[in-house]
């Protein structure tokens, strides 16, 4: 039976450009979908599915460009969701599903639906221990980026008349979704490059709606900062921007999830609430590092604490119905991270923000709470109040929150830190090319250590796909394998279907796609190679992401470099700290 949760939420997932992925999104004269970029060798869009999945959830919203609709289609088609429930033996639907790397087909469970029609996927019987379950684990609608040029959307509030915007950002979409009918529940915003193993959905859902008084407007959930080091001085500088988070420090309350670490500590939620979210852009003055904060903020909330270690996961619970007449009558809140959820959470302190916004919700609902019927505006002028929203901030800690330090001889050995790979929990956002980077890292490491998988109470399902690869890695002692026997690999990579691998090449702590070659001599170390890359003999890779269909020259030397879709690296080419592209038709220079 779905938990309560998941009758009550509609998941939205939203598929953006990943401008912030430069230069892996960027084909020559056209762009890669951020959802299809490979985190280990899987489609980034598989990890948010995977999650929703695990916590119960049997269907998804999925808006994106109709442009991209197709190759969402096949990516999706192709994808294998280990299902909730499933005993630890299925689970190695890690192991199951990851088996799927040496065959040529893979078994699908997942259900496509576009405008009505459900393109449901073939289902064959080969490469897993369990037989396919009789149904699909989730059903996915693609829905377009908004409505289509021209096209009238109804007024939530007279529906004689239309609402036009000229953008149609991710808040003013869920009011879209929500007037054509395609949204009927309170929208469960998920993002679509969340990796989270350390933290299960299920724990984020239930301590919103553990709320003591009212479920919250909207419910955010916040993390650590700590992603994205170790990549490399110059990639560190595009990680993600500072955010300025000012909530009171006293917890509302702490919610006790499965677990995980010593004392459960790192699956502890601890609830706040949220004073003020602001990113370093915002700062007027972009050369100071001031934050100015209102005396009347202050005054209210005396014990105010101010962080820039945690970033905003936008995983976003919203309660649809007093949010539908805001939508509708503020154009300028577009957008839920930037422009939405940080006026929700100002009209918490600033008690005139809602009236001066005139904001103010039908009291006549239907008797489960449904969405609000209006029927003019002086009928509705009559049956309003104002509305105070209520925002409530969820953090995820990665490891426990520093004491007063103590000194050494009063400090007890069971209280000494352990070193052990599990301690530090892991959750980040791939949206960036140093969080993307590390993202693939720790996946692979959780993948090869059994260790790692040991520590997750809450098992964190790795989903597959056709020929992702199997970890860790073992030498197939095969005269026609497509990896020579003198080359030597590591325990920890993870190789491709048809990968070709040629003599004395060395691979280490390194991913490589789908259909690469890889020549004589060649060295690949700490590295992300995508599918059908091909590097000549005796080049040397180090740190480095290397993007689809692109070529390295022989003898050439790149280290902490990022190579773009169909790059060509000459020979005996020396490069560091760069970003190599093609753009447009032209050939990249020789360097």
């Amino acid at each position: 039976m779905a938990p309560a949760y998941a009758q009550r939420f509609q998941p939205v997932i939203f598929s953006d450009a990943g401008s912030n992925l430069y230069p892996l999104c960027d084909l020559p004269n056209d762009t890669l979908p951020k959802a299809l970029v490979p985190v280990l060798n899987r489609p980034m869009i598989a990890y948010p599915l995977q999650w929703l999945v695990t916590a119960g959830f049997r269907s998804c919203l999925l808006v994106a460009p109709v442009a991209e609709h197709s190759a969402l289609t096949n990516a999706l088609r192709s994808l294998y969701l280990v299902p909730p429930g499933a005993s630890r033996e299925a689970e190695a639907g890690a192991a199951q599903a990851t088996a799927v790397a040496a065959s040529t087909s893979t078994e699908s469970n997942v259900c496509v639906t576009m405008g009505g029609t459900s393109c449901a996927v073939p289902v064959s019987v080969s490469g897993l221990v369990e037989p396919m379950p009789a149904a699909p684990v989730i059903h996915v609608e693609l829905v377009p980026y908004g409505p289509k040029a021209g096209e009238a959307v109804r007024s939530l509030r007279q529906p004689s008349q239309t609402v036009e915007r000229s953008r149609w950002g991710t808040a003013q979409l869920l009011y879209w979704l929500a007037a054509t009918r395609q949204l009927d529940q309170d929208p469960l915003v998920v993002p679509v490059d969340l990796i989270a193993p350390h933290m299960p959905l299920s724990n984020f859902l239930t301590a919103h709606l553990s709320a003591v008084s009212d479920t919250p407007t909207v419910s955010c959930l916040f993390y650590e900062r700590g992603a994205g080091e170790g990549t490399g001085k110059e990639r560190e500088r595009d990680g993600p921007a500072n955010l300025f988070t000012a909530y009171d420090r006293v917890p509302l309350r702490l919610h006790e999830g499965i677990q995980v670490g010593p004392g459960g500590a790192k699956d502890t939620l601890s609830v706040h609430e949220p004073l003020l979210v602001m990113d370093s852009d915002d700062v007027s003055d972009k050369n100071s590092s001031d934050l100015e904060l209102r005396m009347s903020l202050l005054w209210k909330h005396p014990h105010t604490r101010i962080s820039t270690s945690l970033l905003d996961s936008h995983v976003y619970a919203l309660h649809l119905a007093p949010l539908l007449p805001l939508l509708e009558e503020h154009p300028e809140l577009n957008r839920i991270t930037e422009q939405l959820v940080p006026f929700l959470i100002k009209c918490g302190w600033q008690t005139r923000l809602s009236a001066k916004a005139g904001w103010s919700v039908d009291t006549m609902r239907g008797a489960e709470g449904g969405m609000p019927t209006w029927t003019s505006v002086a009928d509705m002028d009559a049956l309003c109040h104002p509305f105070q929203p209520r925002c409530e901030m969820l953090v995820t800690r990665l490891r426990p929150e520093p004491q007063r330090p103590r000194p050494a001889a009063q400090v007890l050995d069971t209280d000494r830190p352990s070193a052990s790979i599990a301690d530090d929990g892991f959750v980040a956002r791939a949206n960036t090319v140093p969080t993307f980077l590390e993202c693939n890292r720790f996946l692979l490491k959780l993948a090869s250590s059994q260790a790692m998988q040991a520590a997750l109470a809450a098992p964190f399902p790795l989903p597959a796909t056709l020929g992702c690869g199997t970890v860790p890695f073992e030498a197939v002692k095969d005269d026609e394998s497509p990896i020579h026997s003198r080359a030597q690999l590591s325990a920890d990579c993870l190789v491709g279907t048809g990968t070709q691998i040629d003599e004395r090449a060395t691979i280490k702590h390194s991913i490589l796609g789908r259909n690469c070659v890889i020549g004589k001599g060649v060295r690949i170390m700490r590295s992300v190679l995508m599918d059908g890359v091909v590097v000549g003999d005796n080049a040397k890779l180090d740190n480095c992401i290397v993007s689809a269909a692109a070529e390295i020259g022989e003898r050439a030397q790149l280290k902490e470099t990022d190579v773009g879709p169909k790059y060509v690296v000459s020979p005996n080419t020396e490069s560091k700290n760069e970003k190599l592209v093609v753009y447009g038709e032209d050939e990249p220079p020789a360097m």
